[in-house]
């Protein structure tokens, strides 16, 4: 049972604290393996002046300036499995693909889909700007797992989008 403890200044209503709850325990249960369900996130709110950065109180630190929500990149492509590959595309996945992303400045997450047809999968990748996701690309690695890939996709679909996030929900 993983317990996550969010300490924040208070000021944050219920609708806001439920939202990163959901984002906190999908992830959490996504990369513990664990159920949703088994996921605790506890909310303190600690007031400034109970709050010390350093060796100063934040109630006495000059106010920062106003935080700017950054837009992430999210690039989403499809792929097509081997019928008889499906167990072994994610297991190369998860120990060969992931860990290589997650070594990256600037990888923020990745999620495979399934789609209607059970060999065709949906996959997203988020980023914090599109120069870290290029960075990826460049790397000779990430060329050697496009080579690794072919051992089990049968076809990469020629559609392949990518942006910047430019709306979600945001008190």
């Amino acid at each position: 049972m993983p317990i996550v403890e969010i300490k924040m200044y208070p000021g944050r209503d219920e609708t806001v604290k439920g939202f990163i709850a959901r984002g906190v325990t999908d992830l959490v249960a996504e990369t513990a393996g664990t159920s949703r369900e088994g996921v605790h996130v506890v909310f303190t709110d600690v007031e400034k002046s109970d709050w010390a950065v350093g060796p100063r109180l934040t109630s006495a630190r000059q106010a920062p300036p106003p935080n700017k929500p950054e837009a992430a990149f999210v690039s989403v492509s499809r792929i097509k499995i081997q019928s008889d590959k499906h167990s072994e595309y994610l297991a190369w996945r998860r120990h060969s693909v992931y860990p290589f992303m997650a070594s990256h400045d600037g990888f923020l997450g990745s999620t495979l889909l399934t789609t209607e047809d059970p060999d065709t999968y949906v996959i997203i990748n988020k980023w914090r700007d599109s120069a870290a996701q290029e960075e990826y690309t460049a790397n000779p690695r990430e060329t050697q797992l496009r080579v690794e890939a072919k051992e089990f996709v049968s076809e990469l679909a020629a559609e392949t989008f990518h942006g910047d996030v430019v709306d979600v929900w945001n008190a």
